[in-house]
């Protein structure tokens, strides 16, 4: 397994806004910024359902109630 790398949520949107402005250049994205494929997939899959919000890191935070 690749040794992964701490990202903040600005530089995520950053990488998934590069992406959809460089016509989805997924690849290059992965060498632009040292991320994994999966990851930039995910993220700018994430940005176009949910918008920047949709990038946070909820890891060990319960859910929001949907009223």
């Amino acid at each position: 397994m690749k040794n992964g790398r701490k990202t903040e949520q600005v530089e995520r949107i950053e990488i998934a806004q590069w992406v959809i402005a460089n016509e989805m250049d997924y690849v290059g994205a992965t060498t632009h910024f040292t991320v994994s494929y999966g990851q930039v997939y995910a993220w700018v899959k994430k940005f176009k359902q949910g918008g920047p919000d949709a990038l946070a890191d909820r890891r060990g935070k319960t859910k929001e109630a949907n009223g």
